[in-house]
């Protein structure tokens, strides 16, 4: 999902019977990794001193991509101790990603609680998780006095999350094709508005140019906050 490599040959031409080698590198995109595997088919061709030029049967390569599935939660309480019934106790619960591939539906699991009221409900900001990502979900539980009697409250969780599925990967890719071509889009909708204003070509391209770079400077700042969606 990444530039394909550029192809480059050491020697030129090639003798009849002779042979060389051919290369070209790649760099390995998350996408690729969420794939599981990245295919690549080449063909040759050369043009001798006379004739037509002539080209090779197809030949494919193919890397597989070692999926690493991996997630990780740190629970804490937000108190040590409580003293009284209808005192507040807020778990938090700090989600890594320690794997190799993008999670979706990340969630908690209570596996174990002794708390005798209403177990607490966990919520986490961020359900999709790319490697080494982190979110910090949270619950809240009220103390109860039977609590208070039993002398302690336990509670322990697990957390899950889901590789993302090859027609999971597809419909993002598309999506994010498609959020391009719109920028892409609006950004021409500009210039071809400027040069309204100028006879020069170069000048509205670089007026759209100017109204991206602007934009996307201003979407950083608290202080545009009234504009950002704009």
């Amino acid at each position: 999902t990444g530039t394909a490599p550029v192809i480059t040959c050491p020697v030129a031409p090639v003798a009849p019977q002779a042979s060389t080698t051919c290369t070209g590198t790649y760099t390995v995109t998350q996408a690729d990794i969420d794939a599981g595997s990245i295919t690549n088919t080449a063909t040759a061709s050369g043009t001798p001193p006379t004739g037509p030029a002539v080209s090779s049967a197809a030949s494919t390569a193919t890397v597989t991509a070692q999926a690493i599935s991996g997630v990780l939660v740190v629970k804490t309480a937000s108190r040590p101790t409580v003293t009284a019934a209808g005192q507040v106790v807020t778990y938090s619960f700090h989600v890594v990603n320690t794997g190799n591939q993008t999670l979706t539906t990340i969630a908690i699991t209570e596996t174990q609680f002794s708390g005798t009221g209403t177990p607490p409900v966990v919520t986490c900001p961020v359900t999709t998780l790319a490697p080494q990502d982190t979110t910090d979900c949270s619950g809240t539980y009220t103390v109860t006095q039977a609590d208070i009697d039993s002398g302690s409250i336990s509670n322990t969780a697990t957390v899950s999350g889901t590789p993302l599925s090859t027609g999971e990967l597809l419909q993002r890719t598309v999506l994010m094709v498609l959020y391009i071509g719109w920028s892409m889009l609006g950004v021409a909708a500009v210039s071809l508005f400027l040069s309204t204003f100028t006879d020069s070509s170069l000048g509205a391209a670089l007026g759209g140019l100017a109204v991206l770079v602007g934009s996307t400077v201003l979407v950083t700042l608290d202080a545009a906050g009234a504009v950002r969606d704009w």
